[in-house]
């Protein structure tokens, strides 16, 4: 995983977006990126974002607050209370 946004339009969720890898078919044009609910249950995911301007546009994963990836762990545990 490369970084983490905590998305404006939903309280407490988070979209972590994970390494781009080129592969020797495809040049991938973003990386994959993963939604998670303020609980941390996976709720949708892309394999390549940049590809997925709906992923894009539901979530608007361009204009959330950047986070620390170290910080979600702790931020799961504390909703799940």
């Amino acid at each position: 995983m490369t970084r983490a946004v905590l998305l404006s339009r939903l309280q407490g969720h988070v979209c972590v977006f994970g390494d781009e890898k080129d592969l020797w078919w495809t040049l991938p044009s973003g990386p994959p990126a993963y939604h998670f609910d303020a609980q941390g249950r996976l709720i949708d995911f892309t394999l390549d974002v940049g590809d997925s301007t709906q992923f894009q546009r539901v979530y608007d994963i361009y204009h959330g607050q950047k986070i620390a990836l170290a910080d979600l762990p702790a931020r799961f545990q504390e909703a799940a209370r």
